[in-house]
């Protein structure tokens, strides 16, 4: 019976770190995006896949058309990063409000595979 609790406290501890691991680790795992002053820093990968997210600069957005893509500038104020995207925007997407675009970076420019309109949590206010 004694090995069995030893079994059973080191079966706990385990599961225990690993919580731990997953709740408390890296910054850059947990995070849902990267603002666009933060691409391109020491650390970032190059050609890795990126999710950016930031307010759609007034002005900046070009919607495409067949063979042209569309265009818009993700902004986080310290920063302004150039998004093309080979696809229709969202309906919903307006100049002002934040967004979060999918892709590559290539030559300073995020090639986007999917553009998204973020919005806030109606709940957020209430809790």
């Amino acid at each position: 019976m004694d090995g069995n609790r030893k079994w059973l406290a080191a079966g706990t501890a385990v599961a225990l770190l690993a919580a731990g691991a997953l709740i408390f680790g890296p910054e850059r795992e947990m995070s849902y995006f990267v603002p666009p002053s933060k691409v391109g820093a020491a650390g970032t990968p190059t050609d890795a896949p990126l999710r950016v997210g930031g307010v759609v600069k007034p002005g900046s957005l070009r919607p495409g058309s067949p063979g042209v893509p569309a265009r818009l500038v993700l902004s986080d104020g310290a920063k302004d990063l150039d998004v093309e995207f080979d696809g229709t925007l969202p309906a919903l997407l307006r100049e002002g409000q934040e967004a979060v675009a999918f892709g590559r970076l290539q030559a300073g420019v995020l090639r986007a595979e999917r553009v998204i309109p973020k919005f806030d949590d109606p709940l957020k206010n209430t809790r």
